[in-house]
């Protein structure tokens, strides 16, 4: 897939994923062979941000790390975080950063802990007080998932042992650390349960299948008589690098699409933008991009769809390319 400096998939992935039937199917799917062991009901929105404040050498130093999606699985009895890394191309540090997502997470746990107790004065002996846990406390185990999206295969550490240079004799000493990996071109045997779902990895599947190329007849032809969420259309564009997909999702947002006429939408803006047509497997997606003189009225109504719809505005701004003492303009304006 050609890539597009403007283009930011990141934003639009995390949406798709904040929906608990979409993110409890795909961990069904990927962990538990289809059984419903996450439930949707059972999922709350967590904070994405994972922050702990440390001494070094007498100084206090903050880390910080942005996830792009986590929940609470509350089974009753049982808890469980549940996050995903949406990534489009191979990260030769992941086993790093998803460890220091994962240890962040159990660090503000003690830390919650410990204020709990303070609270309650339950704490007894030195080691509970210095520690700020009791014996018995337990931790809420962390997974997290990584969604690579990239064509080609990944190369990179699938553990933290394969980035390690490991001494003799030191190989035993060690605790590694192995990632939760799933390739999305890989993902064709799985059965996934949810409609958008389905949708979603099919579509990405037909650019794959093309070697990165968008084959229209064939999609116009399978998709002819298809409808599908918007927000499906705008993550299939965000992964494909598709921008006349994602703005077409976000003008049309709040209900069904129907997919012959926004493959045709699609195709119409690449050829008014000079992509090349030709050869029977489909359609370079190298679009040429110019600079935009003004903004259209067209990306004002996406841009004031987005807003008033509480969508990020550095989204809004990446999607629509207009300036963001505009978007700024805007957002006053709904505010009124």
């Amino acid at each position: 897939m050609s890539t597009t400096s403007k283009l930011k998939p990141a934003p639009t992935l995390k949406d798709y994923w904040q929906d608990n039937e979409r993110f409890a199917d795909l961990f069904n799917q990927v962990f538990f062979r289809g059984k419903e062991t996450i439930k949707a009901s059972k999922l709350s929105v967590v904070d994405t941000d994972e922050s702990s404040v440390v001494i070094n050498h007498g100084q206090l130093s903050t880390v910080v790390s942005a996830r792009d999606v986590i929940k609470l699985h509350n089974s009753d009895t049982e808890l469980a975080f549940v996050a995903i890394e949406n990534q489009m191309n191979v990260d030769y540090t992941m086993p790093v950063r998803t460890m220091l997502y994962d240890a962040l997470r159990y660090v503000d746990q003690c830390k919650d802990l410990y204020r709990q107790n303070r609270k309650a004065k339950t704490l007894q002996g030195s080691g509970e007080f210095l520690s700020g846990m009791s014996r018995t406390d337990r931790l809420k185990p962390v997974i997290t998932l990584v969604l690579y999206f990239g064509e080609k295969s990944w190369d990179g550490p699938t553990k933290l042992s394969d980035i390690l240079d490991i001494p003799n004799g030191f190989a035993e000493l060690y605790n590694d650390h192995t990632l939760h990996l799933l390739q999305v071109r890989d993902t064709q045997n799985l059965k996934f349960q949810n409609q958008d779902n389905r949708e979603f990895f099919s579509m990405i599947h037909e650019f794959y299948n093309h070697d990165g190329r968008i084959n229209y007849e064939e999609l116009r032809e399978k998709y002819a008589q298809s409808t599908i969420n918007w927000e499906v259309l705008a993550a299939v564009g965000a992964v494909t690098n598709s921008k006349p997909l994602i703005k077409y999702a976000y003008e049309h947002q709040r209900g069904e699409i129907n997919m012959c006429t926004a493959l045709a939408n699609m195709f119409e803006e690449w050829k008014e933008q000079g992509i090349e047509e030709g050869k029977q497997e489909g359609i370079e997606q190298g679009i040429e991009q110019g600079k935009e003189e003004g903004a259209t009225a067209r990306s004002l109504q996406i841009a004031r769809n987005m807003l008033s719809n509480g969508m990020d505005v550095h989204l809004v701004i990446s999607m629509t390319e207009l300036s963001k003492d505009i978007v700024s303009e805007i957002q006053l304006d709904l505010a009124k």
